[in-house]
């Protein structure tokens, strides 16, 4: 049994990879799993529906979500301008996110997390970030 300093939870690094698909069992919108790491729970406007959805998870399990782009900010939160590049050019898609790993950060990754999501970001796109 996975200890639970082996889980997704509040100031951990968590390492994910991403995959999107036209349905929740094909995952053929991009070529290969883009992998991504932040902070859990770092953003200024607190936790994001993405980053509910990945708590309590431990490293091999995974998360299949159903996106609308038009919602996209919503569902990310603070994580929606380092992710975007990652995102399909599409009106929906799922998203499957599978957890690789779950780390403990020092309080200097911590603070600096925090300081970028309370940048600004160079888009129109209204979202606050």
């Amino acid at each position: 049994m996975l200890e639970k300093n082996n889980r997704v939870d509040y100031l951990k690094k968590i390492t994910v990879s991403l995959e999107m698909g036209t349905t929740e069992n094909r995952m053929d919108l991009c070529s290969e799993p883009a992998t991504y790491q932040f902070i859990y729970g770092a953003g200024s406007h607190g936790i994001c529906l993405f980053e509910k959805a990945l708590f309590g998870k431990q490293p091999g399990q995974t998360v299949s979500l159903p996106i609308e782009s038009a919602n996209a900010h919503e569902m990310f939160g603070h994580l929606t301008q380092s992710l975007i590049k990652n995102l399909p050019h599409s009106d929906s898609f799922f998203l499957q996110a599978t957890v690789h790993a779950v780390d403990t950060v020092d309080n200097r990754d911590v603070i600096q997390a925090i300081a970028e999501g309370t940048g600004s970001c160079d888009c129109d796109c209204g979202c606050g970030c």
